[in-house]
């Protein structure tokens, strides 16, 4: 079954054909260990798709074939169970599949623009510029951009586990698909396309971000993998550094051990004490190692009201008109703010005046208001007419109570 080019397409493959009937490759985006990308341009429409294929490598090695077919076979799924759902646009949309051919491909929209990491990239000093990066109220939105789409992908019980600033896809503000504020998507799915029972290989990168449990095991994560990555890349773009990052070496698998043995130690020091304490909260349980060791061992689910968190969190931040505009990292939150008070107007003696005089006002008003329906309720209770109607019948007892006395003038 063959699809039009930006529609989703559905879990049946297209006619075994060479996908380069319809698409002209323009260049290489990158490799993984069973599959390599390719940049290329509709025939029909003119638009850049990315098309996916098992690298040659890895298809004429016939212990290798059977997993790379299944890693391909399973993100073409996930891809089309995502694009029947409103959250699955986090992910890109699956166009075309060719997965029961001889050669087996996909065809899969083209995330175009920059990454964060290209956004907010790390200095020779290991470090985010001071100032060059987003306001708090910013970044909270474009993180939970990504929320609908974990959260879709995680109820079909599975999980990216490979979140890091270079496969996160930036939309910032006048993107047509952006609105009021940057949004983030995700170039691919992590291991939610990894073959089952097969370890997915971490970019050298994404160390720093990835779950302690998962840089111990090989087993698929869970969704508090995915919550520990992002929380990280929040600290990141707030202290200015990443949280466990560290001087890259020559020994990758040290690298790891020396990434883990930083993650125990707890959240780091550098975050200015300025931010809101519902944020430092926030960063301390979502990176606790134990619980989140602990949990994932016992088959608990720690990610639980993590993006209900985050959404109280940003409710906090735009009460303050601070965090609408330090750009992050910035290591003088507190000049900042006293600069934004001394900016606001004063409030004159003439408005404060007119302010109590209305103040008294509405006092004077409201005591009259109760004291009438204090009047009121006790017309209520007692009758205005009760007393000469009370007079009346003891008078009238009284007639009939007396005897007649005897006239000496009524005639017989």
């Amino acid at each position: 079954m063959t699809q039009p080019t930006g529609q989703p397409a559905g879990p049946d493959s297209a006619p075994d054909r060479d996908w380069l009937e319809r698409y002209e490759p323009l260049r290489q985006l990158g490799t993984e260990y069973w599959t390599r990308s390719l940049l290329c341009r509709d025939r029909q429409s003119g638009s850049q798709v990315v098309v996916r294929e098992i690298r040659p490598a890895i298809w004429w090695h016939a212990a290798e074939r059977h997993h790379a077919l299944e890693a391909l076979r399973r993100e073409a799924e996930a891809l089309a169970r995502l694009g029947q759902t409103p959250g699955g646009s986090t992910f890109p949309a699956l166009l075309e599949t060719a997965v029961e051919g001889e050669f087996p491909w996909i065809a899969i929209e083209y995330l175009q623009g920059s990454t964060l990491r290209d956004r907010f990239p790390l200095g020779p000093d290991g470090q985010i510029p001071s100032e060059s990066g987003w306001t708090l109220t910013e970044t909270l939105h474009a993180f939970a951009s990504l929320c609908d789409g974990l959260r879709v992908l995680h109820r079909l019980g599975l999980a990216h586990g490979l979140i890091h600033p270079k496969c996160l896809a930036l939309e910032e503000t006048g993107h047509p698909d952006a609105g009021t504020w940057p949004r983030l998507r995700l170039r691919s799915l992590g291991w939610a396309a990894a073959p089952k029972e097969q370890e997915a290989l971490p970019d050298r990168e994404a160390v720093p971000y990835l779950d302690p449990y998962g840089l111990r095991c090989a087993s698929p994560p869970g969704p508090e993998a995915d919550a520990w990555s992002v929380a990280a890349i929040l600290f990141e773009l707030v202290a200015g550094r990443p949280a466990f990052g560290g001087d890259p070496t020559g020994f990758e698998h040290e690298e790891r051990f020396a990434v883990r043995r930083r993650m125990t130690r707890g959240l780091p020091p550098g975050l200015p004490a300025q931010l809101p304490p519902e944020l430092l909260a926030f960063l301390k349980s979502t990176l606790a190692v134990p619980e989140s060791v602990r949990s994932r061992e016992a088959g608990g689910e720690p990610l639980g009201g993590f993006f209900v968190d985050l959404a109280r969190l940003l409710e906090v931040v735009q009460r303050d008109e601070l965090w609408s505009q330090a750009r992050l990292p910035n290591p003088d939150l507190e000049r900042l703010r006293r600069e934004i008070r001394a900016r606001r107007p004063p409030v004159s003696t003439a408005l404060l005046e007119a302010h109590e005089m209305a103040w008294g006002r509405w006092r004077s008003a409201t005591r009259q208001a109760i004291e009438a329906l204090s009047q009121v309720k006790d017309l209520a209770v007692s009758e205005p007419w009760s007393a000469w109607r009370r007079e009346i019948d003891e008078d009238a007892v009284a007639c009939l109570q007396s005897e007649p006395k005897d006239d000496p003038h009524r005639d017989d």
